[in-house]
């Protein structure tokens, strides 16, 4: 964008359920909690399901990653800004 910042888009794997197996390669890896926050990155978390609590507020810290689940996706592919949806802080 205007000030120098990359999107950086992980994705995490819907969990269908007992006996169901994740894809090849497993979950989408998240920074380390405490890592460094580098202000030019905007880091999003994509899921078509929704988030825990716990993974809310483990976002919610400062520098922390964005979390879009299903509906806010819906909301992005149909136009929305990224500013409109909150991502650009």
């Amino acid at each position: 964008d205007r000030r120098d910042r990359r999107l950086e888009v992980s994705f995490r794997p819907v969990d269908d359920g007992p006996g169901v197996a994740e894809p090849p390669g497993g979950p989408a890896t998240l920074r380390e909690p405490g890592g460094p926050a580098d202000d030019r990155v905007i880091r999003v978390v994509i899921s078509m399901g929704t988030y825990s609590p716990v993974e809310v507020e483990w976002a919610s810290r400062p520098g922390g990653d964005h979390l879009v689940d299903g509906r806010r996706l819906q909301q992005w592919a149909s136009g929305t800004s990224l500013d409109a949806l909150g991502l650009l802080g």
